[in-house]
């Protein structure tokens, strides 16, 4: 089954880990990202580490409901609209085609200092009121059509697509599924049944770095190939296998920080 869960992380050490994140601010309001790969930076056109052959072609997801925590109260942050954020939403990732487009950094310097922050929530997710907008009048970030499904299914909420040098290719997109309307053109008035919403709470985290993304565990168990994709077919045995990665029995050492100087 899909996830909908709540990452709570006290340890710092874990193995395993999908998203190894650190609190990293380079200046006041910025929050910075950085892809990795088995520890290693992951950039468009090299190979993946000992992932002989792999490379990334695209990896996008969408950061909502961005919290802090001070003084024991949570404090919602507002992100100012810019090229990369819109309606409190921010698209982060990477192209590795013509375009080049590519995105690390959520800016918030709109918003007072943050540097005294250690702990930190967001959900990897679209608002509903967002997810199933009409992608005609759609704004900003959302109007994608690379992260757009259907008007009644919403966005993809994170999309990772690789290659190989042989001509083979694998995908991993997760998006919400059990959306109810009348049809792919129609927008659902109820939260879908499986929204998939990841949700991540970080505690103790380390100024001055930015937020280590390590994509290696999120594709544990997997053989790469275009069989063992994953387009959020609850059924498909490969997506069990992803979704396993990053269920709420899983998330402790999906999420972790990093104390490493």
């Amino acid at each position: 089954m899909f996830f909908n869960t709540v990452a709570i992380i006290k340890k710092f050490v874990l193995p395993l880990t999908i998203f190894s994140l650190l609190m990293g601010c380079e200046k006041a309001g910025t929050i910075n990202f950085e892809p990795k790969f088995n520890s290693h930076p992951a950039l468009c056109h090299e190979t993946l580490n000992k992932h002989q052959g792999w490379k990334i072609d695209q990896f996008w997801f969408y950061v909502s409901d961005l919290e802090i925590k001070e003084q024991d109260q949570w404090r919602p942050l507002a992100m100012k609209d810019t090229k990369w954020q819109h309606d409190n939403t921010a698209l982060l990732g990477m192209h590795c085609n013509e375009s080049g487009d590519n995105n690390w950094q959520i800016d918030l310097s709109n918003v007072s200092a943050i540097d005294g922050t250690r702990t930190i929530k967001f959900k990897i997710a679209v608002p509903f009121d967002k997810n199933h907008q009409n992608p005609l009048k759609a704004q900003g970030i959302f109007d994608n059509a690379n992260m757009f499904w259907t008007w009644q299914q919403g966005y993809k909420s994170l999309r990772l697509d690789m290659s190989s040098n042989n001509g083979d290719a694998w995908s991993f997109h997760v998006g919400a599924v059990g959306c109810n309307s009348p049809s792919a053109l129609r927008a659902p008035k109820q939260q879908c049944r499986q929204p998939n919403i990841i949700n991540v709470t970080l505690n103790e985290l380390n100024h001055g770095k930015p937020l280590i993304i390590e994509i290696a565990n999120l594709m544990k168990g997997i053989e790469l190939g275009h069989q063992n994709r994953c387009l959020s077919m609850p059924m498909q045995s490969s997506c069990q296998l992803l979704m396993s990665n990053m269920n709420s029995k899983s998330l402790s050492v999906i999420f972790q920080g990093d104390n490493n100087e």
